[in-house]
């Protein structure tokens, strides 16, 4: 294997194979080992480091597993793998374990990141108050806004307070279509103002 010698090679290519279809890439000077589309650890100077975060980083470090330091811009910067080290080699089980619980880090980390461009905020014209209240009427992702829809969400803000305004029909329309409200096709934003004209009564009188 690319980047490991001997015994670490065969050993690294058997259990590389249990998990999967993995590649290798160039990464932080080494090669970063991939698989199903998540970096779960690195090949660099001869060494594998595994990838490992809050209480898998402790016990990398309780292991005696070194961090791997990666000098960028003449600064180091420790990054969240760990150095297999020679008792490790030695137990392939054990390897296989740790091999195992990077890949479900990687994983976790991947699935909050998703998470994270999925947040409504990151769409225009959805504020980090917006956000709130759509969380408040069990609007939690863009993935809900999608669900229920522009005028449903609208609907339901307008319930809970009758004084949001109309554009923020607009905005939640965009947030679907993925675009800003200035923007929104001419036919998207016609049906919107005749679904206004139609459904004004719902609210006119509430107090």
């Amino acid at each position: 294997m690319n980047g490991l010698q001997g015994e670490k090679s065969r050993v690294a290519e058997s259990l590389f194979a249990a998990l999967g279809r993995v590649l290798l890439r160039s990464q932080f000077g080494g090669q970063g080992v991939w698989c199903d589309g998540v970096m779960f650890a690195l090949i660099a100077e001869g060494e594998l480091y595994l990838r490992a975060r809050d209480a898998q980083g402790r016990h990398c470090e309780d292991c005696g597993m070194q961090p791997f330091i990666y000098t960028k811009r003449g600064f180091p910067v420790r990054l969240g793998y760990y150095r297999v080290e020679a008792a490790i080699w030695q137990q392939p089980q054990r390897l296989a374990t740790l091999l195992r619980r990077s890949l479900q880090q990687a994983r976790s980390d991947n699935d909050i990141r998703l998470a994270a461009m999925r947040r409504l905020h990151t769409r225009p014209n959805i504020s980090i108050n917006m956000e709130r209240r759509l969380y408040r009427i069990g609007i939690r992702s863009l993935a809900d806004l999608e669900r229920v829809g522009a005028t449903q969400a609208f609907s339901q803000l307008k319930e809970a307070n009758h004084q949001v305004d109309d554009r923020v029909l607009f905005d939640l329309a965009a947030a679907v279509q993925g675009c800003h409200s200035a923007v929104l096709p001419r036919p998207v934003s016609e049906a919107l103002r005749q679904w206004l004209l139609g459904n004004a009564h719902r609210w006119r009188y509430k107090k």
